[in-house]
């Protein structure tokens, strides 16, 4: 939570230095700033940590009050985990702020959280890999897009409104968007799913 203030008063700051794009608070502070100027101000109020009990998330988007839970009892201590999952849902609520997405409609929730997913950086690689041979590359890109797949197919399984679906049919739903959602990198300018210093 200490990283949350952290956060916020680097985004509210206009001396302090730039940080990457390619690193969290970089991906934080330009998606923070995004929803501002779409109107949609996050705040300290904006995103709070709870103990979600019995659930195995580790955070949540309340499209309804237009706040982001993070599960404080599931994260715990471990800081790379709390940042995945603050971005995770800030690209939820920029596509809520952006697109106005129905989350009823599993097309939209879907589209939503390949974005998600890709966007917070959470199936990247933790190694280095800029001396990976080509093949070596290929072959991660593939690992890459399973990750996406099937995170991706298994939020969409675990929301009980999506319970009727098979995991086929979660997959087939992924899939079936996947070439079109995860080339919506809004509002980076693009994305690179190889690891990389600061990411």
């Amino acid at each position: 939570i200490l990283l949350l203030n952290r956060c916020m008063s680097v985004n509210d700051s206009p001396r302090l230095p730039r940080h990457p794009l390619g690193s969290p608070l970089g991906r934080f502070t330009r998606l923070t700033s995004s929803l501002g100027s779409l109107g949609c101000l996050v705040t300290p109020h904006t995103i709070v940590a709870e103990d979600c009990g019995h659930l195995h998330i580790n955070g949540s988007f309340d499209h309804v009050n237009s706040q982001i839970v993070l599960c404080a009892n599931n994260i715990g201590d471990d800081r790379g985990l709390m940042q995945r999952t603050l971005l995770h849902e800030l690209v939820h609520a920029y596509d809520h702020c952006r697109a106005h997405v129905d989350w009823d409609n599993v097309d939209h929730y879907t589209c939503s959280e390949i974005r998600a997913v890709h966007l917070s950086g959470e199936c990247r690689f933790p190694v280095q890999s800029r001396d990976a041979s080509l093949s070596a590359i290929a072959t991660m890109h593939r690992t890459y897009l399973a990750c996406v797949r099937s995170r991706s197919a298994q939020s969409l399984l675990s929301l009980p409104k999506f319970a009727h679906l098979s995991t086929r049919e979660a997959l087939r739903e992924v899939d079936s968007l996947m070439e079109k959602c995860i080339n919506d990198v809004s509002p980076f300018d693009r994305v690179s799913w190889l690891p990389t210093e600061d990411g």
